[in-house]
This record gives C-alpha cells, structure tokens and sequence, in this order.
C-alpha cells in the first residue's frame, strides 16, 4: 500500500525523492519509496510504470 500511496502522491502533486537515470536507463526516472525503486517514464502526459524493485536489484 505504500508503493501505490508514493505513486498517487506524485501523480497528483509530482513531489516525492525523484532522479532522473543515467546510462543505459536514461529518459527514465526512479521514485524512492522506502527500500524500494518505482522504475518509471513520462510519456504524453501519462506516467508508465515498467517496474517496481528492491533497491539491491533495481539498477542491474
């Protein structure tokens, strides 16, 4: 439940510990939510999610 509470709260105000990605990732974002990592783009308006990980597996 925390995860989707994070993603709302950006969703509706865009605040929340965001990065932009780098390297093989890049145009991509990251949303800390506690140990984990909501993997993310922008995309006509619409935030598409492609994964939501721990943050010891989410960048390999």
């Amino acid at each position: 439940m925390r995860i989707f509470d994070g993603v709302l709260h950006y969703a509706r105000t865009g605040g929340g510990d965001i990065e932009p990605l780098h390297g093989d990732m890049a145009g991509s974002f990251r949303l800390r939510i506690g140990g984990y990592r909501v993997l993310f783009n922008l995309h006509e308006g619409a935030m598409r999610i492609y994964g939501v990980r721990l943050r010891s597996e989410a960048y390999r």
